[in-house]
């Protein structure tokens, strides 16, 4: 069984980050990652989504974004958290899925199906999207389910009845986007919040960025696509049915969000899913782990922290 000092599971922008600072302090790292390529879970998001923030708000610490003229694409996420692994030479085994952490007073165990591994800390970057959200809703439909985790792109809905989900960001931009080019019903269960007009996708991730709770403002950017869908009368909202059985569409997209993806932990955490060992440190779980740090831009200073708090505690180990 290979020993590390820290393992970080989750090879996404958490993972990388957090790595970078234990790198740059000279702590021996080593990431799982369950993907076959870098760039986490932006290599399974459709091509037609566009990120809220720019360039210039989209960067992990120590490797700032390219510029790139308008909103970023899954695709140049992926391309950037390429370049910066092979950067700062992340060391990174994949594709390993991980199954089990267990801590055995002394060291923790990960088990998984390519190899067990011990070490003093364990950093879960597992991220969100493995384990999307859908709520218990009675009855069905004869079309097909979708949710935003696993959505291809606005093609596939052409010319169809759709219904969508879900008030926040997800679902607002799946609404805009495909009411170009499908009948489109959307069902929420309170209005939409939308953001003041004068926190666009900049304005939003600077904030964030900066630690800065939004919740009472609103939920939802006002996209220039959602502006256009808006003043077209294309974004009413309707209440959901007591049943889907009520609804006659041929797809169904929960726009519900996302748990985190920390099962292999479970049994290290307690119902509020804080670890109840020292030791195990999570990053990268947005409201759970700090304001913005499930983002590009504001995952760096939580990664900063995490890594500090591991620095601190082998030195402390090292002195004895």
């Amino acid at each position: 069984m290979a020993h590390h000092t820290t393992l970080i599971i989750g090879g996404g922008q958490s993972g990388l980050a957090t790595a970078y600072y234990l790198l740059a302090a000279g702590v021996d790292v080593l990431v799982l990652d369950n993907g076959v390529a870098p760039g986490g879970a932006w290599n399974h998001r459709a091509d037609s989504l566009r990120l809220l923030s720019p360039a210039e708000y989209s960067s992990l610490p120590g490797m700032a974004m390219p510029p790139i003229p308008g909103q970023l694409r899954p695709a140049h996420i992926v391309e950037y958290l390429t370049n910066y692994e092979g950067l700062f030479d992340v060391p990174v085994q994949r594709p390993v899925r991980v199954t089990d952490v267990t801590h055995d007073g002394t060291v923790f165990h990960v088990a998984a199906d390519r190899g067990d591994w011990s070490a003093e800390h364990v950093v879960m970057a597992t991220g969100t999207w493995s384990t999307p959200f859908v709520a218990d809703y009675p009855g069905t439909i004869l079309g097909q389910f979708w949710h935003s985790a696993n959505y291809p792109g606005p093609e596939t809905f052409r010319d169809t009845d759709v219904a969508v989900i879900g008030a926040g960001n997800s679902g607002a931009q799946l609404v805009a986007e495909l009411s170009e080019i499908a009948d489109v019903t959307w069902l929420t269960r309170h209005e939409p919040r939308y953001l003041p007009e004068e926190i666009d996708g900049a304005e939003l991730h600077r904030r964030l960025t900066a630690g800065e709770d939004l919740s009472a403002l609103g939920d939802v950017v006002r996209t220039p696509q959602i502006a256009r869908a808006r003043a077209e009368g294309r974004m009413t909202t309707t209440r959901p049915p007591a049943s889907l059985g009520d609804l006659t569409v041929n797809h169904f997209i929960w726009a519900t969000g996302y748990k985190p993806a920390l099962g292999p932990a479970r049994g290290l955490l307690d119902d509020e899913l804080r670890p109840t060992v020292d030791g195990l440190h999570l990053v990268g779980y947005g409201a759970i782990t700090g304001v913005g740090s499930d983002t590009l831009a504001g995952v760096g200073r939580h990664a900063q922290q995490t890594a500090r708090t591991i620095t601190r505690a082998v030195d402390k180990r090292q002195r004895r």
